[in-house]
């Protein structure tokens, strides 16, 4: 599955918009002289605003994107797998790596579904591919990581394309979760049952 998007431009509406709500936050109060001012420098003032408008659109790229909204994640699969062990604050001795095995840096035109209940990650993979979509190995955990880096507040995100065992011999497939406003990095186990309310990170078939 292909998804070739562009991005919309803003409207002349919009634009009305925004200059009104931009001459609406002038002080009522503003004197003949402060005004006098910012028109006679105003190279500077314009560089401001569009600094907080910079700064807007930085806030907006950073953030979890909304349920089936697609976005860019790039993932390097040529880490050696245990180190998603070590970055959930694990020793990897006695961790194994169950694959499958990527390899390769790629860029992933991915997005975040909710798949209903599930048993297991056998049925969670199954339902993804009846509707196109393969769950993204859990190399891409920490890349979500570092390009969201604020939690949402909606719940646990599963990357539930590839697996690891346990000391104590259980499969697992790599998550996060929103501790305290930051990220925590985890593991969950393979066969346990999944909520209807988690995500999943995935791309398409």
């Amino acid at each position: 599955m292909t998804t070739h998007e562009t991005v919309r431009k803003m409207t002349d509406k919009q634009r009305g918009s925004l200059v009104a709500a931009m001459a609406g936050a002038i002080p009522a109060d503003f004197s003949f002289d402060e005004a006098q001012a910012i028109e006679g420098a105003k190279g500077p003032f314009v560089a401001e605003i569009r600094a907080v408008f910079t700064k807007r659109r930085q806030v907006q790229a950073n953030a979890v994107p909304a349920d089936d909204e697609w976005f860019n994640l790039k993932v390097d699969n040529d880490v050696d797998p245990m180190t998603v062990v070590v970055s959930a604050g694990y020793n990897a001795k006695g961790w194994k790596s169950l694959g499958p095995k990527f390899t390769g840096k790629k860029t992933y035109r991915a997005k975040l579904v909710r798949l209903g209940y599930v048993r297991n990650l056998a049925e969670a993979r199954n339902k993804a591919a009846e509707m196109g979509y393969r769950l993204v190995e859990g190399q891409a955990r920490e890349s979500f990581k570092a390009k969201f880096p604020k939690p949402d507040g909606k719940g646990l995100i599963l990357f539930g394309g590839s697996e690891w065992q346990d000391p104590h011999g259980l499969a697992c497939v790599a998550y996060l979760d929103d501790f305290e406003d930051v990220w925590d990095s985890h593991f969950n186990s393979s066969g346990h049952d999944f909520r209807d309310y988690w995500r999943w990170l995935v791309v398409g078939k």
